[in-house]
């Protein structure tokens, strides 16, 4: 079976599941993960979190989002049929059912994609998981390519950071280049981009960018052995259920 129907399937269960719970059920499961989600030291000094406005049987998010506007800058995803836009409010009450009844702002200010490196946090929802971080969502790939797309930015302007001098060290901007001559890090959340020729003292440059952290919201009934996993797949970082926070590797 090709991984596409294995999601699918696994899809499936893992929303009966999930939509057999009980308001009360997921109230109460919700309100365990956000204590859990609060406690996390990731998510104590972030000043920027983008998150879900859930909806349905999804991890309930409205108390987090309060809490959020009360510790800094929020965003929230504002879907169309074909992408995810980051929009931020400034209240709970900035929210009304948007596409497919997914809560979003009434009047959207839309952050460009370009300045989403100011976000310390993406907090997503989550259809069903397993504890290695992978993840299936809806099946439309909204996150996935938001994500994606999220990455290729903050790359480009790291490149776009190095020394003119570098320049043609490494102008290659094809997604199947980027970087090639360059070895990549990740040092507690830190991306390091280092051997970069800059001059002919063969000096070492060191740029660091803050890698965005990715936490998935989900109950344990949504939890799978292991996912199908395809290569546009993204994983995420930490996973927090009503039993606690699963550190992915």
């Amino acid at each position: 079976m090709n991984p596409k129907t294995l999601k699918s399937d696994i899809r499936t269960r893992s929303l009966e599941k999930r939509n057999s719970l009980s308001r009360s059920e997921i109230l109460l499961k919700s309100a365990k993960i956000q204590s859990f989600l609060q406690n996390m030291q990731e998510f104590k000094e972030s000043r920027c979190i983008m998150l879900y406005a859930s909806f349905k049987s999804e991890v309930d998010t409205k108390e987090i989002i309060m809490a959020c506007l009360n510790q800094g800058e929020v965003l929230v995803p504002c879907c169309n049929k074909e992408r995810i836009t980051p929009c931020e409010i400034k209240s709970f009450s900035d929210l009304t059912p948007g596409y497919l009844g997914i809560p979003e702002p009434t009047v959207k200010k839309v952050i460009s994609i370009d300045k989403l490196d100011m976000i310390d946090i993406i907090i997503l929802p989550i259809v069903a998981f397993d504890a290695k971080g992978n993840r299936i969502g809806y099946g439309r790939g909204y996150y996935d390519k938001f994500l994606a797309e999220i990455d290729y930015n903050m790359e480009n302007n790291i490149k776009g950071n190095i020394d003119d001098n570098n320049k043609s060290y490494i102008n290659d901007n094809s997604e199947s280049n980027i970087y090639a001559n360059i070895k990549d890090n990740i040092v507690d959340n830190i991306f390091i981009v280092d051997n970069v020729k800059l001059n002919d003292d063969n000096k070492i440059n060191k740029i660091r960018s803050r890698k965005i952290i990715k936490i998935g919201l989900a109950f344990e009934c949504q939890k799978f052995g292991n996912i199908p996993v395809e290569k546009h797949d993204q994983k995420m970082n930490y996973i927090v259920t009503e039993k606690g926070v699963i550190k992915c590797q």
